[in-house]
């Protein structure tokens, strides 16, 4: 205990330092939990300790790192939260989301009622029904967090990663979908939402009713059908415009579109369709971008082939389920 209780102290300090994350990671989205675990997490909940942001951001991308490589049988969601003050294997993670979601310097505070974390691994996508029967599907590495039943003046859920959410309308409890960047409100709709740790890009598209968006220093925008709204996290800027809808939505059926984008942003889009991991071992690509659809269900080797073609001198090698691209 006193060594799981050390790495906790340090990581959930200001200057942890890279071996804490990873160690903190992995004991964290190990899916055994333990008493221990329980133990030590709940001790540290107490102590009330205000936690960086940056801090806070980086550690969220290796935990969720860490779950999307996880190999999981049988069950894809599972409770964060048996009670108040009793943490699950996944609890530190919620308390992630919550102060990456709200301010510079935040306290952690105690969740009111038990969580359940459900979660797609890359190269798969999950259908959830939340308590109130809205239909979330979860884009590949994605991870969603919601209460066992919503209850109060809210129904408020937590996202990173993409989903589409088809939401029970309620003229007396609005829907939230809360991510690092913004909140998406609604009473009853249909919209996609992605939120990728490893994106500078937040957006949400909709395609039937109205929502309503608050990004905290930009004000609060409302979208019609058809349009779609993108946080850019390193300028600090939103913008809105028309958007072809069935592309946004298009891949919960499998496809795969890019639409003016990096080679670096493609590269994680193909790790998280193929399950894979791609690797550009040149510098070369930097400022290429390109528009691709991809609607027939293509091997990994046929997409990269077909990349090849689009992009000049581009070349590619596939050792097990890792990409080169050279």
């Amino acid at each position: 205990m006193g060594k799981i209780n050390d790495i906790i102290e340090e990581y959930f300090s200001a200057g942890h330092d890279k071996d804490t994350a990873d160690l903190f990671a992995d004991w964290i989205s190990d899916g055994n939990a333990s008493e221990e675990k329980d133990a030590a997490l709940f001790e540290q909940w107490n102590k009330d300790c205000y936690v960086s942001h940056d801090a806070v951001e980086e550690s969220l991308k290796v935990v969720s790192g860490r779950i999307n490589q996880r190999k999981v049988s049988g069950r894809s969601a599972h409770p964060v939260w048996k009670w108040v003050a009793m943490f699950s294997s996944a609890a530190a993670i919620v308390a992630l989301f919550m102060t990456t979601f709200y301010s510079k310097e935040v306290v952690v505070e105690k969740m009111p009622s038990p969580m359940t974390e459900c979660y797609a691994e890359n190269g798969e996508r999950q259908i959830v029904v939340l308590p109130d029967s809205t239909t979330v599907i979860l884009n590949s590495g994605s991870m969603l967090i919601y209460p066992e039943s919503f209850s109060g003046a809210e129904r408020k859920v937590y996202l990173t990663g993409e989903a589409i959410f088809d939401v029970k309308k309620s003229q007396t409890c609005p829907f939230i979908v809360s991510t690092r960047d913004l909140d998406v409100r609604v009473h009853g709709t249909l919209f996609n939402v992605s939120s990728y740790m490893d994106s500078d890009f937040t957006s949400a598209t909709l395609k039937e009713g109205s929502i309503s968006i608050s990004t905290g220093t930009n004000g609060e925008y409302l979208l019609t059908p058809g349009q779609s709204l993108e946080y850019d996290r390193l300028s600090d800027r939103v913008s809105i415009s028309q958007v072809t809808v069935d592309e946004a939505f298009s891949w919960k059926d499998g496809k795969l579109c890019f639409k003016s984008e990096s080679i670096h942003t493609i590269a994680r889009k193909i790790e998280r369709y193929y399950g894979c991991k791609v690797y550009l071992t040149t510098s070369r690509y930097d400022k290429e971008s390109l528009t691709a659809k991809f609607i027939h269900g293509e091997t990994l080797e046929e997409l990269m082939s077909a990349l090849c073609l689009l992009v000049p001198g581009m070349k590619y090698t596939i050792d097990d389920s890792t990409v080169y691209i050279k």
